[in-house]
Formats: structure tokens, sequence, C-alpha cells
């Protein structure tokens, strides 16, 4: 398998949202039990190998179905447990381990190897799991650091650049992943299912006027700080999916940031939304949303604060869960 990097336009996988790709449909979970019949179907494909994967920034070449996969990052872990059998995936980040970070949780607690993410990984504690495919998300630069080690080791790199942060780029980011791993059968199923369940949310608020879309803030934590949501990731998408108007806009965030009193008083969403990626509910939360400055913002003044798990909001699922939990609180009258 020999990895390449050269600089090329994004392919875009147009229209995976409003028309579902119609390849034969199968069986995508990645937590089925670990046989050879399931791995050799799941890498069988129409398309032949050797095959080039491009993508933004590079492709890589493999000369045929990877079996010893390694994940770098959590979303790209997450997608590949949904494509194949645990038993072809040699290694995936701890947080996918964590019920409260990943849906794929109870996937990646059959999957032997185990290591930090992207951002911390050692190349050689990657390269001791023998990996015939690196997968990872270049959104941080130790990432992106991680992926030039591994070209330079001579292990087949495939780097996720965008910040899965629509839909939209889910979906290609599934593709793309599936062909890489000869799953295109499943992840044309993964894509499908994702979108049919999008459309269904956005159809029943089609016609629900910007006046009745709610104000409405994210905070989630991040190494122990609770951040403010901003663009950059798919939870502001999944907000304005969800019949939200953005809080984060009304005070200019072009990413996520540190939470601040003055920002959120600011702001003033009629609506709060918590993330929850530790297990320990809404009290990690009790010191911000007490502080006596924020109580007369409508959201604290009304108690309209809702709790949902940072795993439904993952890249790696597309936030699909979040979003019919958050629409359903939103508008409740509707679903």
């Amino acid at each position: 398998m020999t990895p390449s990097r050269k600089p090329h336009p994004a392919r875009l996988l147009a229209g995976l949202l409003i028309a579902p790709l119609a390849l034969a449909l199968g069986a995508c979970s990645g937590s089925s039990a670990a046989t050879d019949e399931a791995s050799a179907s799941q890498a069988s494909s129409a398309e032949s190998w050797p095959r080039t994967i491009e993508f933004d920034g590079g492709s890589v070449t493999l000369d045929e179905a990877p079996q010893r996969i390694v994940a770098l990052s959590s979303d790209v872990a997450d997608v590949a447990m949904q494509l194949v059998d645990a038993s072809r995936i040699a290694a995936v980040p701890d947080i996918n381990r964590s019920a409260d970070q990943s849906l794929q949780y109870e996937t990646a607690a059959t999957i032997e190897g185990s290591l930090a993410s992207g951002a911390n990984a050692e190349v050689e504690e990657v390269l001791a799991f023998d990996p015939d495919l690196v997968l990872v998300t270049t959104r941080h630069d130790a990432e992106t650091d991680a992926f030039d080690q591994m070209e330079q080791a001579g292990v087949p790199v495939l780097a996720i650049t965008n910040g899965w942060d629509s839909p939209e780029t889910f979906q290609q980011n599934v593709a793309v992943i599936g062909r890489a791993l000869g799953a295109e059968d499943e992840a044309a199923a993964v894509s499908q299912a994702y979108g049919e369940r999008w459309q269904k949310v956005t159809d029943a608020l089609a016609g629900v006027p910007d006046d009745d879309q709610p104000s409405t803030a994210m905070l989630r934590i991040i190494a122990g700080s609770i951040y403010y949501c901003g663009p950059g990731s798919i939870n502001q998408a999944v907000l304005s999916a969800a019949g939200a108007s953005l809080a984060s806009e009304t005070i200019g965030l072009t990413s996520s940031q540190r939470a601040e009193v003055e920002q959120v008083v600011e702001s003033a969403p009629e609506r709060i939304v918590l993330l929850d990626s530790t297990g320990r509910g809404r009290s990690q939360y009790d010191e911000l949303l007490s502080n006596p400055g924020l109580q007369a913002v409508p959201a604290v003044a009304d108690d309209q604060v809702l709790l949902v798990s940072a795993a439904a909001m993952s890249s790696g699922s597309g936030g699909i869960d979040a979003l019919e939990q958050i629409a359903a609180w939103l508008h409740p009258d509707l679903f």
C-alpha cells in the first residue's frame, strides 16, 4: 500500500442529504460478531483493488481492503465501527469506549487496541498495531503532525480535513471512509438512514416562522472548562435544523470559546442546551448557571435548560440523535 500526498480539489459528493445514495442496502452494524465470513463480506466491493482515494490535500492508494485499521480520531472511529466488523479495526481512541462520548462505545469495548486521541497519540504506539490504514481527522495541529509522521513512516493514511460541521460533510466523510474500507454498500446504508432522519425533522419544522424559533445557546465542557459553542462543528447545524435561532450569532462567535458570564448575558438565550461528556449531568454547570449575573437571562430565569449526551451530538454520528431530541424539546407540538 503506497501513500501519496499531493494538492488537488476536494471531491464533493453533492446531493447526499436530499437524495440519499441509491446503492444496495446491507447490514451496517459495527457491533456484530467478529467472524471471518463477515469480514470477507464487508471487504468485498464491485470496485476493484488497488484503488486510490482522494481527499482534500492528498490521496492514498490501497492494494486491498484494509484489515488492521487504526483510527486516531473519535469521529472517524465512530464511522469505521458502523461500516465494518470490529475484527478489522486494530485500535480506536480511549474516548470511543465512553458511553458519554460515543454511540459506538459497545463496539469499541470489543476492540483490543486502545490509544490516545490523534492529538496525543505517539507514532511508535500507533505503529505497534501494525496498521494497514490509519484514519485521522486533521482538526488540530497535533493531528496534522500525526498525519505527517504516519506518512513519513510509510503507513497509508486517510485524512478527513473538514470540520464535520454539516449533514452534507458527515455524509461525504462516510462515503469516503466507506470507499477506503471497501464498504460502499454499508456507507450508503448509513448515509441514507441518516439523511431520512434529518429530513423528517426538517420537514416537520418547515412551517415554523422565525419568530417561533427560540434563541438557543449550547454549552459544553472541554478539558474541564465550559465553552460556549460556536461554528466549526456539527452543533450549530443541529441547533438550526432543530428549529432554533443561534444565540452565538448575536455575539458574533466565529468558533467555540470559553464561556464567560458576560457572553451569556449579552446573547440572552431563551433556551440553553448543555452537553454532558462526563456523565456528571447538569451539576457540572451549576457554578456557572447559579452565578447571580445570569439569573435574568431568560433561559436561566425560566429554567429552559436541556441536558444532552455529548455522544448524541458527536461528529461521528452526525449529531442526529441530538437533532431529534432538541427539536422535540423546542417544538413538542410537532413531534
